[in-house]
């Protein structure tokens, strides 16, 4: 049967579209009108820039908003780029060379603020060849420099970055001002640089007018004048003026402990150059707490199964008056090795007539297994050109280019009679070779090969796994289960360029050589990434050759 009202059923729908429509209307309104504070609201994580009478920039991906916020009015149409997509987003031009420099700048200085180096120093040097291109802005040229100068600092990488301070301190007075920050963090950094050269008289004037321009600017609580204090300090420790130094120390510290920087590893450094000043001076308990907190601080930023460039670099240096600088002394073959968190890096140098052999061994420390990301292990030679330590890297000799097995035996000849150095040099499948009791270096299964090239390796596993107790000791499978073997079926971990995962038991080794042309009678030193850390550990070619 036919209604009988027929246009009742459309008024209905009618009157259902047009609620949608009227809602639909609200949503865009609303969306339309910034909300109160959005500017405040913004992420902080990157740099906004923002210029005077400009659209604000957003972070991220680089799109930019049709939002005046200086006004708190919506961008009409004819302000709109032609080139937005619908009113509401514009397109990066990645072929302007402005929109190029500052992108890869800012991402440089967010990348450098998180210790992420290596990915800091390529955007930087990407912007610096942008900058040069465009030969009437040298103000960006000298803003990247001023940038890459900082990473080189930071690195310890004195001899570059006294080179940019150097070529460009002026410029940066006559573009910034003989009282900005940048002029200040410049010659700051000049000073820094000097010191570590042993100029502690040239480097005093460069710091005694940075701290003059900050207290003139009453600008005594922020981090430059920590660094200013910090470099005073150290001034006064190279002249051996120990009791002026003391009190800049404690200044200067007080200062970062409030501004630790990012995860507080630039605290963690103020403490490790302090420690190692006490040290110096015979206060070892001082000295052990303030490299001890350094450390802790540290090992809270460790990530092993993550590379740098996902979690920021930190560094493990072996030297004396470390804490965890520890060494099986021996005067051929010195077995050097640093525990930081759940990884310990052991490693020495083997003269090898022509060549040089490198042993190194990655442990797992932890009572759980763990996947490690190992990198690329580099040798670099110190040389000393115009007073100036420069390190250079040595080139890797391939291991397939000349008879690895000959060399591996040559090897084992000459450190078969230690046993610590035996010990790392071969295969072991089966666990608790040794009692649970006695050095840990012996502990564990291990394989021996080419670093970061270890084939497969099969495990032996015991008939009655679950009644059988852990021979080092270790606790079992929370509930009373059976000792759970998670290393026989692997996860299918994530690769990361230039990185080599490795699963590793507790206690469990991966030892590895490599090999160099001798670089006699140097001073080398062995960087071995693990995860984002970096543990560099230095050591002394020998002068003559092993008959």
């Amino acid at each position: 049967m036919k209604s009988q009202c027929p246009g009742r059923k459309n008024r209905k729908y009618l009157s259902v579209a047009a609620a949608v429509t009227l809602s639909v209307a609200n949503v865009v309104a609303m969306l339309a009108v910034p909300a109160p504070g959005y500017a405040q609201e913004v992420s902080t994580s990157q740099p906004i820039l923002r210029l005077p009478g400009s659209k604000q920039v957003l972070p991220g991906s680089g799109s930019r908003s049709v939002f005046d916020l200086s006004g708190d009015r919506p961008v009409s149409s004819t302000d709109a780029d032609p080139n937005a997509i619908r009113g509401r987003v514009q397109m990066p031009n990645l072929l302007d060379g402005d929109a190029r420099w500052t992108k890869d700048h800012r991402l440089g200085v967010e990348a450098l603020r998180q210790h992420q180096f290596a990915k800091a120093e390529e955007l930087l040097l990407k912007a610096v060849r942008e900058a040069k291109r465009k030969i009437s802005k040298h103000d960006e040229l000298i803003e990247t420099r001023l940038v890459l100068a900082r990473l080189y600092l930071k690195q310890e990488r004195f001899h570059e970055a006294e080179s940019i301070y150097a070529q460009n301190l002026g410029k940066i007075e006559s573009h910034f001002g003989g009282e900005s920050k940048e002029y200040v963090e410049a010659e700051i950094g000049l000073a820094r640089c000097l010191v570590s050269f042993g100029k502690e008289k040239a480097a005093l004037v460069h710091v005694k007018k940075a701290v003059k321009i900050l207290e003139k600017k009453r600008d005594t609580d922020s981090k430059l004048f920590g660094y200013a204090l910090e470099t005073l300090a150290l001034i006064d420790a190279g002249n051996a003026w120990y009791e002026d130094a003391r009190p800049l120390f404690n200044e200067a510290l007080k200062i970062f402990i409030k501004e630790p920087g990012y995860k507080s590893l630039d605290l963690a450094e103020i403490l490790r150059e302090q420690a190692l000043f006490y040290h110096r001076r015979g206060e070892r308990d001082l000295a052990f707490q303030l490299y001890e907190e350094s450390d802790k601080i540290k090992e809270r930023a460790i990530r092993v199964a993550e590379p740098a460039s996902l979690s920021g670099q930190v560094r493990f240096v072996w030297e004396p008056g470390s804490t965890r600088a520890k060494e099986i002394i021996d005067t051929e073959f010195p077995f050097r090795y640093l525990q930081a968190g759940s990884v310990r890096v052991a490693a020495t140098v083997i003269d090898l007539w022509e060549l040089l052999g490198v042993l190194i061994t990655v442990t797992n420390v932890s009572d759980h297994q763990q996947e490690f990301e190992l990198g690329k292990a580099t040798l670099l030679e110190l040389n000393t050109v115009g007073g100036h330590v420069v390190p250079n890297e040595v080139a890797p000799v391939d291991p397939k280019s000349i008879d690895r097995i000959r060399r591996e035996r040559v090897m084992w000849d000459l450190t078969h009679t230690r046993p610590w150095l035996a010990n790392i040099q071969k295969t072991r499948t089966v666990r608790g070779l040794v009692p649970p009791y006695g050095h840990d270096l012996f502990r564990g299964p291990n394989v021996f090969g080419v670093y970061r090239e270890w084939k497969a390796v099969s495990h032996i596993v015991p008939a009655r796994v679950s009644v059988h107790d852990s021979r080092e000791g270790l606790p079992g499978a929370p509930g009373g289960g059976g000792v759970t073997l998670p290393g026989l079926l692997r996860e299918g971990g994530h690769s990361v360029q230039d990185h080599v995962p490795v699963f590793l038991e507790p206690y469990e080794s991966r030892t590895g050589d490599l090999f160099y042309l001798n670089p006699r009678d140097k001073d080398v030193v062995l960087k071995v990434p693990v995860g984002n850390a970096v543990f560099e550990i230095p050591f002394h070619t020998r002068k003559l050759k092993i008959p």
